[in-house]
């Protein structure tokens, strides 16, 4: 059973709001979104056109060597930016 599916059985029947979770405190049960406390480096949201090849290329990398695309394009840039 998902998350969400957790969420939805725990809170049937109940009327829950934003604040309602805010007074009971978050955990990782409840807070299906961003998890801000966890949150180690201070991110910027950028969009950017990507060759499709490339992007191709990036995703089965991805997922060969378990890491997230922008971890990969993060590290590629700091060795970039270290010449």
């Amino acid at each position: 059973m998902s998350t969400i599916d957790n969420i939805k059985k725990k809170t049937r029947g109940k009327h829950t709001t934003p604040a309602t979770y805010i007074s009971e405190g978050i955990n990782e049960e409840t807070n299906v979104g961003r998890n801000e406390e966890k949150k180690e480096t201070e991110r910027k949201r950028v969009s950017f056109d990507l060759n499709k090849e490339l992007h191709q290329k990036l995703k089965v990398e991805s997922a060969t060597n378990g890491k997230k695309i922008y971890e990969m394009i993060e590290e590629a840039l700091e060795q970039y930016l270290r010449k």
